[in-house]
Parts: C-alpha cells; sequence; structure tokens
C-alpha cells in the first residue's frame, strides 16, 4: 500500500495503531513523534509502528497523501516486522531514535539526507552496505546483539557511534570496512564485544575513539580492531581504551597525529601474537603516552612519522617490542627522552626480532639524534649497535659449530675464529670505540705508553738491557765488564762483586760508555709504542732474553707493544683524514 488512505481503511487487526495515527500526523505537520523516551523493551498496542507502513511514510507515499518534505521523525516506538528501504532513495530525513527494531533492517544501497538512530535497539543488527547519506550518520547509544554492517557505505557528514554497546562474540561486530565518510568518525566509550572493522575505510575528519572497550571474545579473527590500510585526512585518538585481542593500524595513512594515551592492550602469551599492530603505518605525528601492552607485542616495522612524541614508557620485556624498519625525522616533547642512556633499553628490546638483531633502529636514532645537534650521544648509540653487531657475528660463528653437515675440524675452526673476532672486537672497541671516538687513541696510546715504560723501567733496573749495536757488543770494555756480570754462566765474579747491570754500569760517567744514548724508559716507550717516531732508544738499546724474567718478557713482548702502536697510530689516521667516515651515518 502506497497511500495513507489505503492504510485508514483497513479494518479489525490491521487497523491503524494508536502510535501509527500519531505518526501519520506529525509526518505531515513535519514535527517530531515520541512515542516514548527510551527503546521500548515489548511490543504494545500504544507504541506498535509497523514496517512497512513506517517504510511508507519515509519513501514519501502519493502526492496527495499532504506529508512534509523534512521526513520522518519518530522516538520510542516498537518497529514491528523487516523496515526495508534497499536501494530506495529517501525523501527528508530519517531520524529514528529510542527505537526497537524487531528484525534486522535493510538501508543497502539506499540514499539518504540524514540518518539518525540514536539510542535505537537493533537486537537483530543492521544492514547498510554501500548506504549514502548526504548529511551525518548517527548510531550513538544504539544496543544491538549482531553485526552493524555499513560495508563501503558512504557518509559525507559525520558519523557518531559514541556509546554505543555491540555484543556479537565470534563474529563481526561493527562494520566499516572501505567506507567513506566525509567528516569525522566517533567511537568514543563504545562498548563492543566482537570485532570491529575499519579497514580500507576513508574518514575526511578524525578518528575519535576516547574511553572505549573492544574485546575480541577469542574470535576466529582474533583482532578487536582492524583499521588495516585506513585513510584519515586529520588525526587518529585513542585515549584510554581497553582492547582485548589485536587491534591493527597496518598500512594506515594518517595526516594528522596518531596519538596513544592511557590505553590498555591485551593479546595472547605467545610472543608471535601481536597486541598492537602499527607496521607500514604513516602519520605526521605519532604521541604516544602511559601505553600498556599487557599481553602480546607492538610492531612498528616499517611505520614511518615526522615527529615522534613519547614519554619513554615503552613496553621492554622480552619479545614486546618491533622497531625494525621505525623511521622518525624528529624527537619533541617535554617528556621524550632525547639521551642515549634513556633510549638504550628501548632499542635492546626493539632491534631483537626471533632472537636475530636488526641494526636499523640504532641507525635511525643516530640520525635523529645528530640532525638534532646531539651528536655525542648519536655515538654513543652507534657504538652500542657496532657492539651487538659484532655480538651477533660472532654468535652465528658459534651456531656454525654445532651444525652437523660440516667435518668436526670445521667446527672446531668456527670456535676459534670467534675468539679471533671476539679479541679484535674488544682490542677495536676498547682503541678507538669502533672509529667513533677517533680520539680515544689518544688515551690509549697513553695507556699502552705508560705500561711499556714501567716493563722497560723494570727490566732496566733487573739489568736485562744491553747496547744494541754489534760493535759495542764485541768491544773488550764490554767483554770484559761480562766478565764481572752476576749470571754465572758468564760471569767470573764472586756474587758480592759481581755487577747487577752491566748496562749501567758500562754508560756512566768515565765508562766507555759514557757518550752512548744514554737509556730512559719514558723514551725508549715512546720510541717502541710509536712507530712514526725516532728517538735512538730503540736504536741504541735492545732487551736481553737471558738476563731475567723482565727483559725476556720484554724481548717477546715489545713485537705486541710495537703491533698495538701501529694499530692505534692507523686507526687514529685513518679516523682522523675521514677514511671511516663515521660522523656522516
Amino acid at each position: 500500500m502506497r497511500s495513507i488512505v489505503e492504510w485508514e481503511a483497513l479494518t479489525g487487526a490491521d487497523k491503524l495503531t494508536a502510535a501509527e495515527v500519531r505518526l501519520i500526523e506529525a509526518v505531515r505537520k513535519g514535527r517530531p513523534c515520541a512515542i516514548g523516551i527510551k527503546a521500548p523493551t515489548e511490543k504494545t498496542p500504544d507504541n506498535r509502528i509497523r514496517a512497512n507502513f513506517l517504510r511508507m511514510l519515509i519513501l514519501g507515499a502519493t502526492p496527495a497523501c499532504g506529508l512534509h518534505e523534512s521526513g520522518v521523525q519518530l522516538a520510542g516506538a516498537w518497529v514491528d516486522g523487516k523496515l526495508d528501504l534497499s536501494f530506495c532513495t529517501v525523501r527528508g530525513q530519517v531520524l529514528l531514535q529510542n527505537c526497537t527494531f524487531a528484525e534486522r533492517p535493510n538501508f543497502s544501497n539506499a540514499r539518504l539526507a540524514q540518518f539518525d538512530l540514536i539510542g535505537s535497539d537493533l537486537r537483530a543488527g543492521l544492514l547498510a552496505t554501500h548506504m549514502c547519506v548526504e548529511g551525518s550518520f548517527h548510531l550513538s547509544k544504539i544496543v544491538s546483539a549482531r553485526t552493524v554492517d555499513l560495508r563501503g557505505a558512504t557518509v559525507r557528514g559525520r558519523l557518531a557511534c559514541s556509546d554505543a554497546k555491540i555484543t556479537c562474540v565470534g563474529r563481526e561486530a561493527l562494520n566499516f570496512s572501505n567506507a567513506s565518510i566525509g567528516a569525522s568518525l566517533f567511537l568514543s566509550r563504545v562498548r563492543i564485544t566482537g570485532v570491529v572493522r575499519l579497514n580500507g575505510a576513508e574518514i575526511g575528519g578524525q578518528l575519535e575513539c576516547t574511553g572505549a572497550s573492544f574485546n575480541s571474545a577469542s574470535s576466529d579473527a582474533n583482532a578487536a580492531l582492524n583499521a588495516d590500510s585506513m585513510k584519515v585526512r586529520q588525526s587518529v585518538f585513542l585515549r584510554n581504551i581497553t582492547a582485548k585481542g589485536r587491534v591493527t593500524l597496518s598500512a594506515a595513512k594518517i595526516g594528522g597525529m596518531l596519538g596513544i594515551t592511557e590505553a590498555e592492550f591485551h593479546a595472547e602469551k605467545d610472543y608471535e601474537k601481536v597486541a598492537l599492530n602499527l607496521q607500514s603505518t604513516q602519520a605526521r605525528i605519532l604521541y604516544i603516552r602511559k601505553l600498556s601492552i599487557l599481553e602480546g607485542k607492538l610492531t612498528l616495522n616499517g611505520a614511518r612519522f615526522e615527529i615522534l612524541t613519547d614519554d619513554g614508557q615503552w613496553p621492554l620485556e622480552r619479545h614486546s617490542l618491533v622497531l625494525n624498519g621505525l623511521h622518525y625525522e624528529r624527537i619533541a616533547g617535554k617528556a621524550a627522552p632525547t639521551t642515549a642512556t634513556a633510549r638504550r633499553s628501548w632499542l635492546e628490546t626493539g632491534s631483537t626480532q626471533d632472537d636475530r638483531f636488526f641494526p636499523q633502529p640504532y641507525t635511525q636514532l643516530a640520525k635523529v639524534l645528530r640532525a638534532m645537534g646531539h651528536d655525542t650521544e648519536a655515538r654513543k648509540v652507534l657504538i652500542w649497535r657496532e657492539r651487538r653487531l659484532r655480538s651477533q657475528a660472532r654468535q652465528d660463528l658459534l651456531i656454525a659449530r654445532d651444525d652437523t653437515r660440516w667435518p668436526a675440524a670445521h667446527r672446531q675452526w668456527q670456535i676459534l675464529n670467534a675468539g679471533i673476532h671476539w679479541i679484535g672486537d674488544k682490542l677495536f672497541d676498547g682503541i678507538a670505540a669502533f672509529g667513533y671516538r677517533p680520539f680515544q687513541t689518544l688515551i690509549s696510546a697513553f695507556i699502552l705508553w705508560l705500561v711499556a715504560s714501567c716493563v722497560a723501567q723494570f727490566t732496566w733496573s733487573e739489568g736485562s738491557f744491553a747496547p744494541n749495536s754489534d760493535v759495542v757488543l764485541t768491544s773488550s770494555a764490554w767483554q770484559n765488564l761480562l766478565l764481572e756480570d752476576c749470571i754465572p754462566e758468564i760471569g767470573e765474579a764472586a756474587k758480592s762483586e759481581c755487577v747487577a747491570n752491566p748496562a749501567d754500569t758500562w754508560s756512566r760517567v768515565g765508562k766507555p760508555g759514557m757518550d752512548w744514548e744514554s737509556f730512559s724508559s719514558l723514551g725508549y716507550a715512546l720510541d717502541l709504542v710509536v712507530p712514526v717516531l725516532d728517538l735512538g732508544q730503540t736504536s741504541a738499546w735492545a732487551p736481553s732474553k737471558d738476563r731475567g724474567p723482565w727483559g725476556r718478557g720484554l724481548w717477546w713482548g715489545r713485537w705486541v707493544l710495537q703491533a698495538l702502536g701501529w694499530m692505534i697510530v692507523l686507526v687514529f689516521a685513518a679516523a682522523v683524514s675521514g677514511i671511516m667516515q663515521r660522523d656522516q651515518e
């Protein structure tokens, strides 16, 4: 029936109800019709409005019916039957507030000017796929036990779903997949059990989600909120929310800020489960404050932000954070840590994935700190990165040790190779911090010089130095002095009259070596460990390995000291001349 006259002609059980009569009068005058102030819990003659009758009024009936162009404004009614407006173009607005729908309304592919279901009981759900609303669509305070489906819908104004309560265990509760919203989407204070889908949705304003509760209720998808590939022109705010199940914004593009404050995320305890997935997410600002990952992990691999603003409170348990591939250009905010020490635990946790080390988080932080003028802090980060890289390399060698596909000799070589690498890494770290602190080589050189000076002095005092000259050693003066040497195999004098230090005696005033190069332990050590210098000490004096333990030690150790000296000189020269180019990282 398309006219009011036909409905008014019905008699008996089919005649118009009191609520329907009131609604006709209100629609003709363009006024709201308030049957009740709350969504009814049961059907009565005073609140019952048949779905087909309501459909006729929404579509405008016939011109002779005299309905106002403003549309239908109804509150507190029980809509009996299935309201089907699929593929219909609706005249005026449809405001159905605090109504109870006995069956699922169908607005698929419908076109409406304004749509309002505030406070309504959609116990059977809502089907509105590919619906188009020229104005705003209000779903605030609705209650539903079935799916509210708006896949592919277009709302040119705002879409408000705040304070909604949807319980749909094991299924999709709210589906906005591929929806287009011209203004903002509001999901504040919602209580949703089931899956919320925003994947592929486009939002022209912002996504506001404050005080919301999401619970996937162990659905197969295990996603409490799925917003993968969502596009938001302005900002996304997740404030004071609780999510049990995965929340994913993978590949989402946000024009403004992604703000996550005082939020709790729960996933399965298995570390493979992701509580908050921001993989490949893009936004201008990432603002994180009082974040709590109670179970699962936060993944940021491949995410890109211009500004990172946080309070340093990140999940730091093992396997709880993934930072590999995270890019940001600046760290901002009073509470945001900008020192290497404050970021160290964050880096250590986020750079390990599946027990493998990924250096990119260290490189990225160092780059940002250097751009912000914190060069010293940046170098600390790069030094830590180098240590972990080399530790991983040694670990890989040791893992190969247990590979039974290789011969036993090869596996043993891997152990030796790891040991050689460990020694080299410790030396390079200690000498110049892997080249990131070139002037640390001066400290290393100073320590090496002091050690060599002490050894040279003890060796001289022991009498284990001799002139470094074949002519002197074969001269009669030196040979006669050896006859008085305290070494029994050489000297013939009594122990009380023997010469303990022939070199010192030979070079004293009035002795044959008086004009020989005077020995200086400091000068000898400097000549030994700085190979580019020639002070004449090493060419004038040489240790003897047969006179005592100090002499024997220096005789063998001088090559080690010289090698370390060469290493320090080469590292310093390379660092200063820019060969390593460390400051450009």
